[in-house]
């Protein structure tokens, strides 16, 4: 993974990192920054996050809200806009409804 750009996903109005050797996320208190990397977490290892969940019995019944609840913790089930969040990994666009969703439950 070389780049990933986000828009509209809870407090991250807009960014993009590009990865390098060493990458660092710098800013302000509250404006996404540990929101990104669990996102980043997500897209490198979506197996073993829904592994891992599903390990101790904990179900999204392929419902997003219910798996960024789950994920992200309480009161994030609105970090996702259907209308408005883009995830864009290496030019590629990501939906995250049905990458979450691809598993078996």
């Amino acid at each position: 993974m070389k780049s990933v750009r986000v828009s509209h996903f809870g407090p991250v109005k807009e960014g993009q990192v590009e990865f390098g050797d060493l990458t660092l996320l710098v800013g302000p208190q509250a404006t996404g920054k540990s929101l990104f990397l669990q996102l980043f977490k997500l897209l490198v290892d979506i197996g073993a996050v829904k592994a891992e969940l599903q390990k101790f019995n904990l179900r999204w019944n392929r419902n997003i809200p219910s798996f960024l609840e789950l994920y992200f913790g309480e009161g994030m089930s609105g970090l996702y806009d259907q209308d408005n969040t883009q995830i864009v990994v290496d030019g590629q666009r990501v939906d995250l409804p049905q990458y979450v969703v691809r598993s078996r439950q």
